[in-house]
């Protein structure tokens, strides 16, 4: 195990350093010619999130003509801005996630484009600072786990203990406690106190 720069899991694979890479990924045409996929076990969506504080009271995804968005070095996420037509955005990549909210926080960028997930982590997180704009959208063909393409044998037993778990009381536990939405700071301090009681 090795925790690494989003922007560096398919390279590892690539060089041979690595066999997998877990990490939100989203499958796409261009990536299934470089690495193999695990059957997906999620879908990819992604967020638009801004500061609320200066977020426009009617957000459209027109709404992103001409301005700063950040997202996370090598998430394809960013692609979604040519299928939406945006005019003139100014795309900055972060290597790290950190670097991402601390330039919405600093006024560098005027959005993030984020995993759906992610961007629920992060408000959540961020003291009523950060706010959803529009609606959750689709990307990619869905999370995977990248798999060398010199190992087939391995792609075929993680595909199988993705299925078995996915239909396990497990999955449905985990999911629900830490994917299916994150809890306020406020939630969770009610749930520690009734914890307590």
């Amino acid at each position: 195990f090795r925790p690494m720069v989003f922007s560096n899991l398919l390279d590892s694979i690539l060089k041979g350093k690595s066999d997998v890479a877990v990490g939100s990924i989203a499958v796409s045409s261009e990536r299934l010619s470089l690495v193999n996929f695990s059957s997906p076990y999620l879908t990819s969506q992604g967020r638009v999130v801004g500061l609320k504080k200066s977020a426009p009271s009617s957000f459209v995804f027109k709404s992103l003509d001409g301005q700063k968005i950040g997202v996370i070095k090598g998430a394809m996420i960013k692609d979604v801005l040519q299928v939406w037509s945006i005019n003139n955005p100014t795309v900055i990549e972060f290597p790290t996630v950190a670097g991402l909210v601390d330039a919405l926080n600093n006024g560098d960028v005027n959005y993030i484009l984020a995993p759906n997930l992610a961007a629920l982590f992060w408000l959540s997180q961020s003291n009523n600072e950060f706010v959803a704009l529009g609606k959750p959208f689709d990307y990619g063909f869905g999370l995977g786990i990248a798999v060398t393409k010199n190992n087939p044998q391995l792609l075929t037993q993680i595909n199988q203990a993705l299925s078995d778990y996915i239909v396990s009381p497990q999955f449905k536990q985990s999911y629900n406690m830490y994917l299916y939405r994150w809890p306020t700071a406020a939630q969770r301090s009610v749930k520690f106190k009734h914890a307590s009681v």
